[in-house]
């Protein structure tokens, strides 16, 4: 308990050196502002573009589509903001010989590796993410009760977890492989995918971002939960999977701690 405690000690510390360095970098935040402009611009159009044509998508209102998308950009810019500075730090590091310096300090080294970046300015991603939920919970108000808040919220820390859990296998295969650039463009790809309920996708699909790559399931079953659609067997297949992609994501970062053969090697 004490080394944990000191571990987020030493997050905190690196998440109020990582602000403060950003932001004298004041011009990153108009270029993100644009940036999260455009993407949420994209799903917009994307989702007008569908209801022009239809009034429902696979049994989904256009309310309840934005709210798919509100977790979507919300968790994404959680990603952004937390994980995948640290990700891409790490491989550098391993490409560069320059890990030993973590692996050597007195704290979890998986902690340790996934909280010493910050990503700053993308917590407007997350302020996006936020409004647009919250025009979709105005919209859904009448069906959402205090029961489906509660499932809300814990299937939206499963969801961040899951996909932390996915970006720490992947990270960790930099072990091994030199180059995993296409790995991450195959994630990011995936994680695009999530952008609608992967209901309306084909069971082969559905069954992908479940069990092989749940990213998809990261975004629905949240989604699902304020939507009057979550079922006791989608929510227990959410945890399944969280506690699962977890325990196996911190199985293999220590199988491959172990086998690390370092840079003097």
């Amino acid at each position: 308990m004490n080394r944990l405690t000191h571990s987020i000690k030493v997050a905190l510390v690196h998440w109020k050196l990582g602000a403060e360095y950003e932001v004298q970098y004041r011009m990153n935040f108009v270029l993100q502002i644009v940036q999260s402009a455009v993407r949420l611009a994209t799903g917009i159009i994307a989702i007008q573009l569908v209801f022009g044509f239809t009034t429902q998508l696979g049994g989904w209102t256009e309310p309840e589509l934005y709210a798919v998308l509100g977790i979507h950009v919300l968790l994404g810019g959680i990603m952004a903001t937390f994980i995948l500075p640290n990700m891409f730090s790490f491989m550098y590091e391993v490409r560069e010989g320059e890990l030993d310096f973590a692996l050597m300090r007195p704290v979890d080294s998986q902690m340790f590796i996934s909280t010493r970046q910050l990503g700053f300015w993308s917590v407007v991603d997350i302020i996006v993410g936020i409004v647009v939920l919250g025009w979709a919970f105005a919209e859904l108000a009448e069906t959402i009760g205090p029961v489906d808040l509660v499932l809300f919220g814990i299937g939206l820390i499963c969801g961040a977890l899951i996909l932390y859990s996915v970006w720490m296998a992947f990270t960790t295969t930099a072990f091994w492989l030199i180059d995993t650039d296409d790995m991450a463009t195959i994630i990011t790809g995936l994680y695009d995918a999530g952008r609608w309920p992967i209901r309306i996708y084909p069971l082969w699909l559905q069954g992908a971002l479940t069990a092989v790559v749940p990213l998809g399931v990261a975004i629905t079953v949240p989604a699902e939960a304020i939507t009057d659609r979550l079922t006791p067997t989608a929510m227990g297949t959410l945890i399944l999977v969280t506690v699962v992609a977890v325990t196996a994501s911190r199985a293999y970062w220590q199988y491959g701690v172990r086998n690390y053969s370092g840079a003097s090697a």
